[in-house]
């Protein structure tokens, strides 16, 4: 991540004005660059180079964006069809741990609706006999 240049013309105005010396503005620049290398080791950038050593070559276009319905639709489909996370994950341009995870979710939504629903006549014949 570049260091920010609002913050660093402010340093430099600072010093042209006479309002800060050169020793101290160098280590305001230093806590900038340093705050800058604090951020790009964030999550944000270990999970860019993760993905750039995965062999994709570039950054998921589609991180941190919400699952659309046709998104759903299609891991449904490939997960009951037999397909493997990671065919899913490269077809759908997403980690292999993102859509393990809303595989998971989207289990527990159905058995969730399946838990609420009321019962079926066939269920409710079934009860009736026992």
């Amino acid at each position: 991540m570049p260091l920010d240049q609002t913050h660093l013309s402010l340093i430099i105005d600072l010093v042209a004005n006479d309002e800060m010396n050169v020793e101290a503005a160098t280590k305001a620049i230093a806590r900038l660059a340093e705050h800058a290398r604090v951020i790009d080791s964030s999550d944000e950038a270990r999970f860019q180079q993760l993905y750039r050593e995965q062999g994709t070559g570039e950054y998921v276009s589609n991180y941190h964006l919400p699952w659309t319905p046709q998104d759903v639709q299609t891991l449904k489909k490939m997960r009951r069809n037999g397909a493997e996370f990671d065919a899913i994950a490269r077809r759908l341009k997403r980690t292999h741990r993102g859509v393990r995870s809303r595989w998971a979710f989207e289990l527990m939504l159905e058995r969730e609706a399946a838990r609420n629903s009321p019962p079926s006549d066939d269920e409710q014949q079934k009860e009736m006999l026992d």
